[in-house]
């Protein structure tokens, strides 16, 4: 997989701001479904608020959906409440599938990160990481899809200040995704540690880098039968920004799991100035980034996350795999 591959896969949600986005999504309401609310009857005009579908995959079975909701100058919309309702629209009368409530997402102002971090190291030289803002994030629903094809989301709810907004986007649910699916074996790979380098910046892209996090591959974690929680992150070349605070919660959450789960932090790129991507991200088939993956003792694949998440939601998947 190229890095142009993975730029193709990038939805702007702000100048700079990206979010992965596996398919040309449509916003055009799903044939045949609700119109939502009108101007006259209080709500957000039409326009006002637009959805955007941030999963790079969607497939068959059960997934986590992922949501962007942007107002009319396309700025990301920030902690307003979301009912997701699904339909088929393969047919020519789009029925509705079943519908959800999506939470709110926001990872930087979980993290406690500011926008740009910069440190100057010991050499003289400065070292800059970006970050999403603490108002930027999606929002994300569980949503089990019973068939392949062409479906649409509405998304309706109140905006932080009361006002109703309905808003809907069109997406492609394929029959498999690429990368590891939950419930298949977790690719045994050779990431490197702080054995392979001289120093943890090289394999660490943080203005902080640590060793925790890279003492042990993919491949030794698994032949060891230990559950994995499983970051790939490139906080210093992010195209999302959400890398360094999806590293930031990977770090408040390790000690809770100290001797029962081993946390792996992957760089994404092997060169970040072509962009080249890490083996590792070929052989996860990852077309964005930040991606966790939550693997068990058996070496199988039990969670996965794309972009923003949260530290309870992470919490629930591991506590499944923690001894």
């Amino acid at each position: 997989m190229s890095y142009p591959h993975l730029l193709r896969l990038s939805l702007t949600l702000l100048a700079g701001l990206s979010l992965a986005c596996g398919t040309a999504r449509s916003n055009q309401p799903p044939a045949g479904s609700p119109s939502g609310q009108s101007a006259s009857q209080g709500a957000a005009p039409p326009g006002a608020v637009t959805a955007q579908v941030a999963s790079s995959e969607i497939v068959l079975g059960p997934n986590r959906f992922v949501l962007g909701l942007l107002d009319s100058s396309g700025t990301p919309i920030a902690d307003a409440t979301a009912r997701l309702t699904f339909y088929d629209v393969s047919s020519a009368q789009a029925l509705p599938e079943g519908e959800v409530d999506a939470v709110f997402r926001a990872p930087a102002r979980e993290a406690g990160l500011a926008e740009t971090i910069s440190v100057t190291l010991p050499n003289g030289q400065k070292r800059v990481q970006t970050n999403a803002p603490s108002d930027v994030g999606v929002y994300d629903a569980p949503f089990t899809f019973a068939k392949a094809g062409n479906w649409g989301v509405q998304a309706q709810g109140k905006l932080k200040n009361g006002t109703p907004y309905s808003a809907k986007a069109g997406f492609i649910v394929k029959e498999k995704g690429d990368t590891p699916a939950v419930g298949t074996p977790a690719p045994p790979s050779r990431n490197l540690t702080v054995k392979d380098v001289t120093d943890v910046a090289q394999i660490d892209t943080s203005v902080n880098p640590s060793p925790d996090m890279h003492t042990e591959s993919i491949a030794d974690g698994l032949a060891a039968g230990h559950p994995l929680v499983v970051l790939f992150a490139s906080p210093g070349y992010c195209t999302s920004r959400f890398c360094g605070p999806e590293l930031e919660l990977a770090r408040k959450l390790e000690p809770q799991y100290k001797g029962r789960v081993d946390f792996i932090h992957v760089e994404i790129y092997r060169d970040p100035a072509q962009r080249i991507p890490v083996d590792a991200v070929n052989e996860w088939h990852l077309p964005s980034e930040p991606w966790f993956f939550i693997v068990d003792a058996k070496g199988i694949v039990r969670a996965k996350f794309e972009g923003p998440t949260a530290v309870r939601e992470l919490q629930d998947a591991i506590n499944l795999i923690a001894g």
